[in-house]
């Protein structure tokens, strides 16, 4: 609480008197009926710094060890509800001197760091300011929810961005933190260019993505060729459908590559906003050139190539050194969770899919694993459905222009101290997976990534949805009984299917 706590005098006096307020806790158990292996909740009271009194209770974290192996410890784990923050804390049990994990639901403007200050505007959007003025342009698309030319045909969209993901744009970034070597901006050559904060690009150059060709599929993409929409961003281009990777004119992927590159930029971006808003932002790790002030690293924008020449229908994403994102797999499914390769739906005699088919020899490599991790999610999202509805729209509301986002029939009704919750399905489904990415260990297992979707869930709603998530992970092999023998956070094992749910949930079958 110490290094928590908001008001420095408080902070003092309890580096004085630390006993004092020691003396002024209480510990109490609450009593409710619970099972023979549950561990009880402990409630603790009198907690500086804290708006109620804090529950804490007994669990298992997993957490790596220095041989690169991960082992279970048993921790504290203890909600603080603070007036401007909500901890999330994990304290070792065996040493209570040992904070395993900490998380704050809470986004605060961070401070500029020592040395620099941040500008008008970065200050502005790092306490909340959000764009108003639309930007000009239009990009003629493949609309966000189809996902490849035989879904639907092109349409001319406007110029979009979220207010809050994206503040100036999809074609702005900081004169501070655009690449050397950049193309030209506009006002590049005005006698006031020194002047420019802000750079305004033409081309598929932005704050979150560099797009461009890569045909000869090199590293050095700075130089590579991107479409030039001119000063008015219109970026509406000619599509030759006409199939073959080969070099004749009537063939060659090459004549439609300012739509290509076009594609790419645009769905980049969308689901750059998308993920932003359910969380996945600057402090979370995202990938931006300018943060804003708002923290986190900065300087590593996507780098998309569009018709790859080191392989083609292909995806690859690094994160390792500046981001990198090859093909044109860029598609997210607009009614589950994850930019993901939707194989056939929830129906089994279609699918098969199930945990157990890691095993197989054809699903070693790592897009035939994600396409079972897909197939598990598509269906506990249909569970997600049928319970809370479907929403038309995965975006979240823009802000009002004082920064407060509306609830509208996105979210349910604000609770104080509490982040929104979607009200639907396949949003809701969204948030817990956004949510859950940040509270699994490195080098999560299934097993991780499911026990870490079910927390997201108990922390946000209060588990209201424990028995249909546990139902859609069980129908694909990992319900409570399902194991894996002898493997590792690189893979390997045996894989073994369970179908089986918790206790409390038998009666829901």
């Amino acid at each position: 609480m110490i290094a928590a706590h908001a008001d420095q005098a408080t902070v003092d006096d309890l580096t004085r008197n630390f006993d004092k307020y020691i003396n002024r806790m209480a510990v109490s158990h609450e009593t409710h009926f619970v099972g023979s292996n549950a561990h009880p909740i402990v409630i603790i009271s009198g907690l500086p710094g804290s708006v109620n009194p804090v529950k804490a209770r007994v669990v298992y974290v997993q957490s790596p060890t220095e041989d690169n192996e991960t082992e279970l410890h048993a921790v504290w784990r203890m909600e603080i509800e603070m007036q401007d923050n909500w901890y999330e804390a994990y304290v070792s049990a065996s040493d209570p001197s040992t904070i395993v994990s900490v998380v704050d639901w809470a986004s605060d403007s961070p401070v500029p760091p020592a040395g620099g200050k941040l500008n008008a505007l970065e200050a502005k959007i790092a306490s909340g300011y959000v764009g108003s003025e639309d930007k000009p342009g239009s990009y003629k698309v493949w609309k966000w929810g189809l996902n490849d030319p035989k879904s639907g045909h092109r349409s001319v969209e406007p110029a979009w961005h979220d207010k809050i993901a994206s503040p100036l744009g999809w074609h702005t970034i900081s004169k501070k933190n655009n690449p050397a070597g950049s193309p030209d901006w506009l006002g590049k050559y005005d006698k006031h260019d020194d002047d420019h904060t802000y750079l305004n690009f033409t081309t598929t150059w932005g704050n979150n993505v560099f797009a461009h060709e890569n045909w000869e599929g090199r590293n050095n993409w700075i130089n590579n060729y991107r479409p030039n929409a001119g000063a008015d961003l219109k970026f509406e281009f000619k599509y030759d459908p006409k199939a073959g990777l080969d070099e004749s004119p009537a063939k060659s992927p090459k004549h439609y590559i300012d739509l290509s590159v076009t594609q790419l930029f645009y769905t980049s971006n969308m689901i750059h906003d998308l993920y932003y808003r359910y969380g996945f932002d600057e402090v979370s790790g995202n990938f931006q050139q300018d943060n804003y002030g708002r923290g986190g690293k900065e300087g590593d924008g996507i780098i998309a190539n569009s018709q790859d020449g080191s392989g083609y229908n292909n995806a690859n994403f690094m994160t390792v050194g500046p981001p990198s994102m090859f093909g044109f797999f860029a598609v997210i499914d607009t009614t589950a969770s994850l930019p993901t390769v939707k194989t056939a739906g929830a129906n089994k005699t279609v699918n098969p899919s199930t945990y157990s088919m890691l095993d197989e020899p054809g699903y070693w490599g790592p897009h035939a694993i994600g396409e079972v991790w897909a197939e598990i999610l598509w269906v506990v999202s249909q569970h997600m459905i049928a319970k809370h509805g479907y929403s038309s729209t995965l975006f979240p509301p823009q802000p009002l222009d004082d920064g407060t986002i509306p609830i509208g029939d996105f979210y349910h009704p604000r609770t104080m101290g509490k982040p929104l919750v979607p009200k639907h399905g396949n949003t809701l489904m969204i948030q817990l997976v956004i949510s859950a990415m940040k509270l699994q260990p490195c080098r999560p297992s299934f097993f991780d990534a499911r026990d870490a979707i079910i927390q997201a869930d108990e922390l946000l709603t209060g588990g209201e949805n424990f028995c249909e998530l546990w139902a859609g992970f069980s129908s694909r092999g990992m319900g409570t009984d399902a194991s894996l023998f002898n493997g590792s956070p690189w893979g390997g094992g045996v894989h073994t299917d369970g179908f089986r749910v918790p206790t409390k949930c038998k009666s829901d079958e």
